[in-house]
């Protein structure tokens, strides 16, 4: 635990800052998979997108910075983190850090003949969490985030006003 502590603290500034945001996010995300409807938990996401931007200078480098972070703080979630909890906090940092990015859903069949999901983040059509292997998924559908600087809120009938908004779309 000593270690473990050391090894956070050798960590710059920022990085201690962003994981200990992955770890607030996906920990409020599986709860919030499973207590409410996913249409409500999506309006939530979309407006912890956009409660603050930051302009990335390097799109690829807060990319991996925000995977790493997630990747980190899902090994101390255990069975709480999933596929879709970790691409839903990453999506959430990078909409803060001006990264615009879309969740990925793809299935496929198991060995024992059942249905298998899985969720995965692209950035510019380059994953940058949860890659499948080549071929492994078929997607199935896109979650995708817009952008918009005016500010961020959800009206009363969910359609967005300003901020980031994940918007549903099917693959071909």
């Amino acid at each position: 635990m000593v270690r473990l502590i050391k090894r956070f603290f050798k960590l710059t500034a920022d990085d201690r800052h962003l994981l200990i945001q992955a770890f607030a996010l996906q920990t409020a995300i599986a709860v919030g998979l499973r207590v409410l409807r996913f249409d409500a938990l999506r309006r939530l996401v979309d407006r912890a997108s956009g409660s603050h931007v930051e302009r990335p200078i390097d799109l690829a480098h807060t990319g991996k910075r925000v995977a790493r972070a997630v990747a980190v703080s899902s090994r101390y979630l255990g069975t709480a983190s999933t596929c879709l909890t970790e691409a839903l906090a990453a999506t959430v940092l990078l909409g803060r850090r001006g990264c615009p990015s879309h969740i990925a859903i793809g299935v496929r069949l198991s060995h024992q003949a059942s249905l298998k999901a899985h969720a995965w983040v692209e950035v510019r059509d380059s994953v940058v969490l949860g890659d499948p292997a080549p071929g492994e998924f078929v997607r199935l559908a896109t979650l995708e985030v817009r952008r918009d600087m005016r500010g961020s809120g959800v009206s009363p009938n969910g359609s967005v006003v300003g901020g980031e908004s994940l918007k549903s779309s099917s693959s071909p």
